[in-house]
């Protein structure tokens, strides 16, 4: 429902870039420090924590499309979905 979607916000700062997205009762975080080379992604339901995990050693960051994030590291990938629901995949 487009009246429930909330636009991506952005907050840069000189460690890291912070992505939030809401969708409905649902927001997904994701943190990304390039100085550092880790990510943190978060999705909650009603503020409530579902999902929380920093993966570190990054090797790359590639966007798949304009709803999809492969962030690739040295263990696994990590996809990252913006829409049309938004979710975390590791892939081994």
């Amino acid at each position: 429902n487009p009246q429930e979607e909330e636009k991506m916000r952005v907050k840069i700062t000189l460690a890291c870039t912070e992505y939030v997205r809401r969708q409905g009762d649902f927001k997904i975080i994701l943190v990304i420090s390039t100085y550092e080379m880790y990510i943190k992604v978060s999705v909650s339901y009603k503020e409530n924590v579902i999902y929380s995990e920093k993966h570190s050693s990054i090797s790359g960051i590639e966007r798949i499309d304009k709803n999809t994030l492969k962030v690739s590291s040295d263990n696994h990938d990590i996809v990252i979905i913006n829409a049309p629901q938004i979710g975390v995949f590791v892939e081994e």
